[in-house]
């Protein structure tokens, strides 16, 4: 039976790439502290007098996710949606070869 990218062989051959050329697969990334909630049990805590990375930190850090050549990126924090530049920076992650962001 002849193979094509519509039954599944287009993700056999990503992660294939991915393994053997050890290449990350995800990228799960912490942007932020801010969050809307607040949960009792949650460790990620903005009171603890953590910095917030700087837009110019992120949009580095999204290159060096793209250059690694990972095929997934997730967006977390607290709450990534909390920042209001979140979706400039996610999009500015796709434009950079990154993977479109998880949030």
């Amino acid at each position: 039976m002849e193979e094509r990218p519509g039954n599944g062989n287009a993700y056999a051959a990503l992660l294939a790439r991915t393994w053997n050329k050890a290449l990350p697969m995800t990228a799960l990334w912490e942007i932020t502290y801010a969050c809307n909630h607040k949960c009792t049990f949650c460790y990620n805590c903005p009171e603890r007098g953590r910095r917030e990375m700087s837009k110019e930190q992120i949009i580095e850090g999204l290159g060096k996710i793209a250059d690694l050549g990972c095929v997934f990126l997730v967006l977390t924090g607290g709450e990534p949606l909390t920042r209001p530049d979140c979706r400039p920076r996610a999009t500015a992650a796709r434009a950079a070869g990154s993977p479109a962001p998880a949030l």
